[in-house]
């Protein structure tokens, strides 16, 4: 800015020398009255005309005597002077239009820059659309908003994810606990059978899957990538499927389809996480007895997951499958709101429907799949 202004003066400098030079070194010029000459010529030339000839020589040194008075009072032109003032202005008015159009607004913007290179995103940014830089600054404090809210997403995002991981991670516990609790009892003999162990070994492999399919839903929900949950659908017997893991989770099962098998289109390892999850959820926020119930009509089968508590408010009956909800209800009890979330992105993913809703006493969650 400094090196502005001395430009400035530095030109008006030279604009006032260059006029005043000028002005000094222009010649003089006299001024004469050439009406009156002409007329006191012709009186001389009357005079010699009319033989007066003294009359007429004393005239005429009149006349001379005068011309020489005229040249001692010469003067000299302002113009260079008035065109050093015109250019003083001219120059006056380029240099305002350019501090007020472009150093000004672009000396703001270096200041705000300052700013934001300092990690301040608060102090928002004046802009006049009118300057040059108006657009410019006008983007730039659109830029520091949208930099803003970014930071503020992503400060959301880790915690969001921070959540998630403990919350899978606590869920992973279950299994786990029954998988230990399995490989005790066969340690201890407590399986007496080849039956009764095949039986243990068989609930430990599938606990140990429902460990892996944990692991990357909590890899995935990390990265906050819904679409990587992979469903591959294929046709198969949902009593058979629905009474197996409801007999594994130790729930009450009830089939009132009035068939021996019933085939449905989804995937079968996608069911079994969607009823253990719905378990899960009742046990950890009903603390009651749990049933499964098994329904169907012409086009779809539905599973019913109702536990016996208090239900929840009526309020929060359409939020329930929404990303970390988490009822009004729950109290002290852990968990990431991702339980019901999952389970209606499955079943959406199945070409199904799930519904919440309360039975009085106790919740239920309904969902239907697409019969064969």
């Amino acid at each position: 800015m400094k090196k502005f202004f001395l430009i400035y003066i530095a030109f008006v400098i030279a604009i006032a020398l260059a006029g005043i030079v000028l002005y000094i070194r222009q010649p003089v010029t006299s001024y004469v009255d050439t009406r009156s000459v002409a007329v006191d010529l012709n009186e001389v030339h009357s005079l010699y005309v009319q033989g007066k000839d003294e009359e007429a020589d004393m005239k005429a040194d009149q006349i001379i005597r005068s011309l020489k008075n005229s040249n001692a009072r010469g003067y000299k032109s302002p113009a260079p002077l008035l065109v050093s003032g015109v250019g003083i202005v001219v120059v006056t008015a380029a240099f305002s239009y350019i501090y007020i159009s472009i150093l000004k607004p672009f000396n703001k913007l270096t200041g705000f820059a300052d700013n934001v290179a300092r990690g301040d995103m608060d102090i928002p940014l004046e802009y006049d659309k009118s300057t040059l830089f108006g657009k410019f600054t006008w983007a730039f404090d659109r830029m520091r908003q949208n930099v803003k809210n970014s930071r503020q997403s992503e400060v959301e995002a880790i915690e969001n994810n921070k959540t998630v991981i403990a919350a899978l991670s606590h869920d992973i516990r279950t299994p786990v606990s029954s998988i230990r609790a399995y490989a005790e009892a066969l340690e201890a003999g407590m399986a007496q059978t080849p039956e009764e162990r095949a039986k243990y070994i068989s609930v430990i492999l599938s606990k140990c899957d429902e460990v892996t399919r944990l692991t990357d839903d909590m890899l995935l929900h990390s990265l906050s990538d819904m679409d990587r949950l992979s469903v591959e659908i294929t046709r198969n017997d949902i009593i058979a499927l629905a009474s197996k893991t409801a007999l594994e989770l130790d729930c009450t099962f009830e089939d009132k389809t009035g068939t021996e098998e019933l085939f449905v289109m989804s995937d079968p390892m996608r069911v079994i996480q969607i009823i253990e999850n719905l378990v899960r959820n009742a046990r950890k926020y009903a603390g009651t007895d749990v049933s499964v119930l098994l329904e169907k009509d012409n086009d779809y089968a539905y599973v019913s997951v109702r536990d016996m508590g208090e239900g929840i408010p009526d309020k929060d009956l359409p939020f329930v499958f929404d990303k970390f909800y988490r009822g009004s209800n729950t109290g002290a009890s852990e968990g990431s709101g991702l339980g019901l979330f999952i389970v209606k992105y499955l079943i959406t993913k199945m070409k199904g429907e799930v519904r919440a809703f309360n039975s009085k006493p106790g919740l239920t969650v309904k969902f239907s799949l697409p019969l064969s």
